[in-house]
């Protein structure tokens, strides 16, 4: 499978420190290059760059015309969880949120019922 990736899950992933959990899931990463510049502009954490350009399993390609598969870190929250590369997609979710990553209370509570962490 090939996966091209927005911005949105490299960038908040990577904010939290779980830039890995994408290679978990999904293998190679391709990454058009607009949104490489945009993974890596000046306003972006010196941190979080280094992070990015160190990810050996992303691939920069010219910009592709794609259909959005809708992943996103959500997606690939629950993706690792069900792969086993979580123990709990509860505090990879308190992260994101936390880094500032929006998601409703009911859409949370909802995520987690379905992956069997209801409270």
């Amino acid at each position: 499978m090939i996966v091209v990736a927005d911005t949105s899950p490299p960038l908040h992933l990577a904010r939290v420190r779980r830039l890995n959990l994408l290679p978990a899931v999904v293998g190679r990463v391709t990454i058009p290059r607009t949104v490489w510049g945009e993974l890596v502009q000046a306003g972006t954490r010196p941190d979080v760059v280094a992070v990015i350009q160190a990810a050996d399993w992303i691939e920069i390609v010219e910009d592709p015309v794609a259909e959005d598969l809708g992943l996103d870190p959500g997606g690939i929250v629950a993706g690792a969880r069900r792969a086993g590369a979580l123990e709990r997609a509860a505090p990879v979710v308190a992260e994101l949120r936390a880094d500032g990553f929006w998601l409703s209370d009911a859409l949370v509570a909802e995520f987690l019922r379905g992956l069997g962490e209801s409270e």
